[in-house]
């Protein structure tokens, strides 16, 4: 702890009073490396420790409470007369307290370091993620200003610490199981066509999976108000994720398999089969819970090809599908 009142005031005591405020604590540059290192390494595990969705809320705050063990240190026995156990920051110069300026965001990151030190864990947690979204504003401010500023009250700091708590709560959690099963349901209107399918997915890779489908393909006619069996299809489709936001990722699938004619047509027999592909450039799986995935596609593209010899039949549809994937 640092006396930031005695100590710029004549006739303070460092050995009653404790060692005066250093002002080079609230100045951290590029060239002071001994300070800036540690604290923005401390800064960067905790965000690290935070936002890793690995074990939920209670893996968040057991990552919290490493980084926290591993970046602070209490060691008894320190005063003036063996200068403070040797500590480097004891030789700098002590003046008048300076928040901001110069310091920029490193700056935030010697007081998160120093929050750390003093707090208890599960309050210094709260504290620590306040001071970094705090920093960037902070540091734009003019001295004057910043020196204005009040420390925030106590019922602020426990109102911080109940955010901080629900919006870890509310963060789902990832699904890592590779096995599971898949249903899904869409439509097309540019050619009239319902589709429900029901399937099985394995996720050999973080970024690649596969599953195998089948899927019941019916077509329909808003101008003559007439509906057809359709075509039935077995394919497999090949599922990429391209990029992750936390539990959230963006996914692009790509559908290859075989296709049957379910009805008699013109040209075309009831039982012809043919290839089926397809394929969505672009999709969102959201979870929901640790258990199942809300996907939803809205641009995917399906040709049913039941013929392909003599006369040549295929339907293509652009469809907005919406899915379910379960990994018990």
């Amino acid at each position: 702890m640092l006396n930031w009142i005695e100590g710029n005031l004549e006739g303070g005591d460092p050995a009653r009073d404790g060692h005066p405020h250093i002002a080079e604590l609230d100045r951290c540059g590029s060239g002071d490396q001994v300070r800036v290192a540690p604290a923005t390494g401390a800064a960067a595990d905790l965000v690290a420790a935070l936002v890793d969705p690995e074990g939920g809320r209670a893996g968040r705050l057991a990552r919290a409470a490493e980084v926290l063990e591993n970046h602070t240190e209490q060691q008894p026995g320190c005063t003036v007369d063996n200068d403070w156990c040797g500590a480097p920051e004891a030789s700098l110069p002590t003046s008048t307290c300076a928040v901001g300026g110069d310091g920029g965001p490193l700056s935030a990151a010697g007081v998160l370091l120093f929050l750390l030190a003093i707090a208890d864990r599960r309050r210094a947690l709260a504290i620590a993620i306040a001071v970094s979204l705090a920093a960037a504003p902070a540091a734009a401010q003019e001295q004057d200003a910043a020196d204005q500023e009040e420390d925030p009250s106590a019922a602020q700091t426990e109102r911080a610490l109940e955010r901080e708590d629900k919006a870890i709560e509310r963060l789902p959690d990832t699904v890592g199981r590779n096995w599971g099963a898949a249903l899904s349901a869409g439509g097309a209107f540019d050619r009239g066509a319902m589709m429900g399918s029901a399937g099985v997915r394995w996720n050999p890779w973080e970024s690649l999976g596969f599953g195998l489908d089948l899927e019941y393909n019916p077509w329909f006619s808003i101008s003559a108000a007439d509906v057809a069996p359709g075509v039935a299809s077995l394919y497999v489709p090949v599922i990429w994720r391209l990029k992750r936001f936390g539990t959230w990722e963006l996914r692009t699938t790509a559908y290859v398999g075989a296709t049957m004619m379910l009805f008699d047509l013109v040209g075309v027999d009831r039982g012809a089969i043919g290839p089926f592909i397809g394929w969505n450039p672009l999709g969102l799986a959201l979870p929901l819970g640790t258990d199942f995935k809300l996907v939803v596609k809205p641009g995917d593209i399906a040709v049913a090809a039941p013929q392909v010899t003599g006369i040549p039949f295929f339907y293509h549809q652009y469809r907005f599908t919406v899915g379910v994937e379960w990994y018990p």
